[in-house]
């Protein structure tokens, strides 16, 4: 049985992943999914930077470089373009970064699947950046926790000042409808997403889907996070609780 303590759940995955041959199978499809959504990303934009995580897997970094990107082994927090940071390399056994931007709303940050916690997340960008959190974003890993977890995570971002929050996917829908209920009409909603699996995340496959769209469009000069700010606003941070994305 599943612990109800976040990290405890991790290191039972990690022995998991150890001794059972279909859950290692199953984990190690997991990174052939990402790795080639990655490929398919390179496919068609090859003049980009990719910053990974130092802990990603050889494969995964393998194939950013045999597509001949600009690859970044992320450790530390570092400014990726202006106005768009990333957190650095957080938590521990499982290494996550969070995607930080600045806008004239506050910061959004924008989180895979939240393994170091979303709380601590969204702490350490604020941390780092300074100002107000105005939206939280992605994954939030907290797909079985208990309902005392989720509470005290709602009751963290809300005393971060975190003022709009949009759960995907690793949530939970136990959690994802105590968000809605404790943001009310400012807690954006998702659909068309995968429960309980940390593979795909909404919020960070919209964002590349933002940065696709930018370079589709041929916008040179500008000022890449602004752009996705005003487009995040546009698509997602106006409406309410019952906006989806589909």
């Amino acid at each position: 049985m599943w612990s109800t303590d976040i990290e405890t759940r991790h290191r039972q995955r990690q022995t998991l992943i150890t001794i059972c041959p279909e859950y290692r199978a199953r984990f190690v499809a997991l990174w052939e999914q990402l790795k080639e959504l990655l490929a398919a990303f390179l496919a068609e934009n090859l003049d980009v930077t990719v910053y990974l995580p130092q802990s990603f897997p050889a494969n995964i970094k393998d194939t950013v470089r045999q597509a001949g990107a600009t690859l970044v082994e992320v450790t530390g927090p570092q400014e990726i373009v202006t106005k768009a940071h990333t957190t650095g390399e957080l938590g521990s056994p499982i290494r996550e970064q969070a995607l930080a931007l600045e806008t004239a709303r506050g910061l959004v940050v924008i989180t895979g699947c939240a393994h170091p916690g979303i709380a601590t997340m969204v702490r350490e960008a604020k941390a780092q950046l300074g100002g107000d959190v105005y939206l939280a974003l992605g994954g939030f890993h907290l797909g079985g926790a208990s309902a005392t977890q989720i509470v005290a995570t709602i009751a963290e971002l809300q005393e971060l000042g975190v003022q709009r929050s949009a759960p995907s996917h690793c949530t939970g829908d136990a959690a994802r409808r105590a968000f809605a209920e404790a943001f009310g009409a400012v807690s954006i909603r998702y659909v068309g997403h995968l429960p309980g699996s940390c593979a795909t995340g909404v919020g960070t496959g919209r964002f590349a889907g933002l940065l696709r769209q930018r370079a589709a469009s041929g916008l040179r000069g500008i000022d890449p996070a602004a752009w996705i700010g005003r487009r995040l606003s546009r698509d997602y941070l106006i409406g309410s609780n019952t906006r989806r994305e589909g």
